[in-house]
């Protein structure tokens, strides 16, 4: 899994998580998605970084950036 879920508003990333858990959601609207528990990274060298490039024009909001 992932080591950090970042948010991103407009290109940028306002949040970075650190996720602990990982879980399926088991009913209703998002069942069978992947949802997690963890902290917050306040002094994240990611908070600011333009992401802009690679969220142009998609309209799926999760993208996976890095080595896989």
């Amino acid at each position: 899994m992932a080591d950090y879920c970042l948010g991103v508003s407009h290109g940028k990333v306002i949040a970075v998580y650190k996720p602990m858990i990982w879980q399926t959601v088991e009913e209703g609207e998002y069942k069978g998605r992947l949802m997690f528990e963890g902290e917050e990274v306040a002094d994240s060298p990611l908070l600011g970084e333009d992401f802009s490039l690679e969220f142009d024009h998609v309209q799926n909001p999760v993208r996976y950036v890095g080595n896989w």
